[in-house]
């Protein structure tokens, strides 16, 4: 747990955990006689029903590290030295300069991410594509979840990370977790599959390690890196072959399950099989039982969207949802950063933001 000490008396504060997508409430406590801060979880933010991780205990390191960098530093003789800040700002912007006088505007490109404040990812945009007319910008989330964001767009039109609250898990019957290690990412989600277990629920896990996670799971496939999209073909093939589909719902509220069923016909659990070494039995329980479940939920992350064809298993698993009915009710794509959706959206996402788009000569 982080205290943070200082000379002056502090008051009590209230924030969030900036790690994860959960937000956690936390409260800043003043220390004894008034003089420094103790993070402790809010009993009063209702997400994390009064709990925190290991991240969100230690969510003041930042401040308090010892090697936090406190002014700006310069290269010398193969080391650093501490530089002023006018020395600093006019040095960059000269050098900017330069380079873009010589090799063009675009010659300059800014990378943001996710563990900026809302209002700086905003700027950083705002700054590349106004103050040095560069094209050139992009995030982390480029490396984390866009494969997901992609999907998500390509399957419903835009990106959001989830379409169900997280009250929504403990009333599902079916839970399949992919690619995701949620008791050590996310812990204090946890308790909402506990207590989905509780009432009933059957968890399945596919992911290729034995984690935290799959030791909550009642199936837990270990699945090779790289066949995500050929095992949900074959959940897929399964229900559509089976017809164990929601047909009222796919015929009224999605398109193109013509060129889906065409497309999964090959896949049947026999060569799923062969090519991956998941037993015939087990695709076609998990595709049976997620298909007949009354609520069904599913949640990926970044162990099958870290990959060449990301958005091909992330759109798979959305498929599976659609199929079975459960959208609005079934589909998480999990975010990590508190400010992923502004990083992308307003701000350091190339095709969007401010000014984004708008050719400036």
């Amino acid at each position: 747990m982080s205290t943070l000490t200082n000379a002056l008396p502090v008051t009590a504060a209230s924030s969030h955990c900036c790690f994860c997508s959960m937000q956690c409430g936390i409260e800043l406590v003043p220390g004894e006689k008034g003089a420094g801060l103790t993070v402790k979880p809010s009993q009063h933010f209702p997400v994390a029903t009064g709990r925190l991780c290991q991240k969100g205990l230690n969510a003041l390191d930042h401040v308090l590290h010892e090697e936090r960098v406190l002014a700006p530093l310069a290269r010398s003789g193969g080391g650093w030295r501490q530089a002023g800040w006018s020395e600093a700002i006019g040095g960059i912007a000269a050098e900017i300069q330069r380079i873009q006088a010589q090799y063009g505007r675009d010659a300059v490109s800014v990378y943001g991410g996710g563990s900026l404040t809302n209002e700086v990812c905003y700027l950083l945009g705002k700054f590349t594509r106004v103050a040095l007319r560069s094209k050139y910008i992009d995030y982390n989330g480029r490396y984390c979840m866009s494969s997901a964001a992609a999907a998500a767009s390509r399957a419903f039109g835009l990106d959001r990370g989830m379409t169900f609250p997280l009250s929504d898990i403990p009333l599902a019957s079916y839970i399949i977790l992919a690619g995701t290690n949620i008791a050590e990412c996310q812990p204090t989600m946890v308790p909402y599959l506990l207590e989905a277990k509780k009432n009933g629920a059957i968890i399945v896990t596919i992911d290729p390690r034995n984690t935290m996670t799959s030791k909550l799971a009642d199936i837990h496939v270990r699945l090779q890196p790289g066949f995500d999209s050929v095992f949900v073909n074959g959940l897929l093939h399964v229900i559509v072959q089976e017809g164990l589909y929601d047909r009222k719902f796919t015929e009224e509220r999605t398109h193109g399950f013509a060129q889906l069923a065409e497309a999964v016909k090959p896949y049947t659990p026999s060569y799923v099989e062969e090519l991956t070494g998941v037993l015939e039995a087990v695709t076609r329980t998990i595709a049976r039982g997620f298909a007949k479940a009354q609520r069904g939920i599913v949640m990926t992350a970044r162990g099958l969207e870290q990959q060449s064809n990301g958005v091909e298993n992330t759109l798979n698993y959305i498929n599976l949802a659609l199929l079975t009915g459960n959208v609005g009710s079934g589909v998480r794509l999990r975010r990590r950063h508190r400010a992923g959706e502004w990083a992308r959206r307003p701000g350091a996402r190339p095709e969007s933001g401010p000014a984004a788009g708008v050719s400036i000569d």
